[in-house]
């Protein structure tokens, strides 16, 4: 989630911009308070939320509006879904399950407040079918970034990906890069360290049926 002004950026594509703020009937100018000052503030919201047992803060529309847009007078957020449907390693299975996580972000969360915006979550094992998925979604203008992991099966600078980059670039939307890995290789150049290691193990175990006695 990212609060911002209303004031472009020298450095803001315009059509990203337009993208942004393009909220049906608003034709005000945002006059917010200053957002620098409010992470403390967020941090509280935090822990109270998990103190009162309500689950995880911003886990629904209402607690999402109550905590973070109404209190802190957000003109927009972007929502970058992170249910790991990159992960898998069939083209078709990850192709559906972006398809479908698309779609559910659009009718549960972006139908329900128009300050909302989303990420094209994209399925990075087919080109072809990650382009299809950013001109599908494209269509809908409340759609403002493409998604991608940061550690995947390849850099993310590998020519393999630039058509991605190209169908972005050419309908107008920036990459956003999440922080998060594919788990598909080992997370450091020097293989998978112990900590990782222990986990990936323990996750093995966990996972297997048990025996009959």
């Amino acid at each position: 989630m990212r609060s911002a002004s209303r004031r472009s950026s020298p450095h803001q594509p315009a059509a990203v911009h337009e993208r942004l703020l393009a909220r049906p009937g608003d034709d005000a100018r945002y006059d917010g308070p200053d957002f620098a000052v409010l992470s403390d503030q967020f941090a509280d919201l935090v822990a109270a939320g998990l103190a009162a047992g309500t689950g995880q803060t911003g886990s629904d529309i209402a607690d999402l509006q109550r905590q973070a847009l109404d209190r802190f007078g957000t003109a927009y957020g972007i929502c970058n879904p992170l249910y790991g449907v990159q992960m898998v390693f069939s083209e078709d299975m990850a192709n559906a399950f972006c398809h479908a996580l698309n779609d559910w972000l659009a009718k549960e969360w972006l139908d329900k407040d128009d300050r909302l915006r989303g990420s094209i979550v994209i399925p990075v094992q087919s080109i072809e079918k990650a382009v299809a998925e950013i001109e599908r979604c494209t269509e809908d203008k409340r759609f403002v970034q493409v998604l991608m992991l940061v550690m995947g099966d390849m850099p993310l600078g590998k020519r393999h990906y630039w058509p991605i980059y190209a169908a972005a670039e050419r309908l107008g939307l920036p990459i956003g890069i999440h922080a998060g890995s594919a788990y598909h290789n080992p997370p450091s150049s020097v293989g998978w360290g112990p900590t990782t290691s222990r986990t990936m193990s323990r996750r093995r175990r966990l996972s297997r049926p048990s025996s009959p006695a």
